[in-house]
């Protein structure tokens, strides 16, 4: 049920398909290889593709756009400085380890027909890919022809849940403390998350430059504040950032 969209140009419209798992286990605990949740014409771990047409916008058949997602729960749209180059950007919630420093979480730049490892293969704290637990021996990741690596690697578990791309403020407007950047939702209750970060969105589309923490050390301190989990951010037409968070059900603008 958990879903993510993006409106892309030319009527295209992006879905997030999570998997039903975290790691691709059976009922008795087995992963098998290949994961079924990852086969046939449908398969779950995936961004879809679609297309609105006509003057009632009506949605084309959905296909698979891009796979070995484990849960895509930021998706957003960047452009090129011309204009000519749209680039599809993903959120990967990675598998769950019981280790606080693994796996990283995933900022992926998605492509036609491009495979991103799960479950067979999730990412180091570099960014490279390593064999996941329970595919020992029996998948291959160093190579870069088996699936894609991520453009970033985050801080493992910080449970990314929105990507929020700004562009940047049109001529003769002030420019907002957000715009040309790519925000991000970090939920995640460990140290490295509660928080919402960005980076400035460079003259190719893509992310760059060092993070910018534009909301963190969201921790308890009694007498101050709640911890806080943020799960979502807008921006209004006056620049305001708004921002949802769960764990005591809050709208806090900044």
């Amino acid at each position: 049920p958990l879903k993510e969209l993006a409106f892309g140009r030319k009527g295209r419209l992006y879905i997030n398909m999570g998997s039903a798992s975290d790691a691709c286990r059976d009922e008795r605990q087995q992963q098998p290889l290949p994961c079924p949740e990852t086969a046939g014409p449908l398969p779950r771990a995936a961004v879809y593709e679609t297309t609105l047409v006509g003057p009632d916008l009506k949605p084309q058949t959905p296909k698979p756009f891009a796979t070995g997602l484990r849960n895509s729960l930021g998706l957003a749209l960047t452009q090129d400085a011309a204009g000519r180059t749209e680039r599809l950007w993903q959120a990967e919630n990675s598998v769950d380890y019981s280790d606080a420093n693994a796996p990283a979480e995933e900022l992926n730049e998605l492509e036609r027909g491009a495979h991103y490892g799960w479950p067979y293969c999730v990412s180091d704290a570099q960014g490279r890919s390593v064999v996941a637990r329970g595919y020992d021996k029996r998948a291959q990741c160093a190579r870069r022809q088996a699936h894609r690596p991520p453009f970033q690697a985050w801080p493992a578990h910080v449970a990314p849940l929105q990507l929020l791309a700004m562009p940047p403020a049109p001529a003769g407007q002030a420019a907002s403390p957000w715009s040309g950047r790519l925000l991000a939702v970090w939920h995640g209750y460990r140290a490295q998350g509660h928080r919402i970060v960005a980076w400035r969105i460079g003259p190719d589309g893509r992310p760059t430059g060092a993070r910018e923490n534009i909301v963190s050390g969201w921790r308890v301190m009694p007498g101050i504040r709640p911890q806080g989990n943020p799960a979502g951010i807008t921006v209004d037409h006056r620049g305001w950032l708004w921002i949802v968070e769960d764990r005591n059900r809050t709208v806090l603008v900044v």
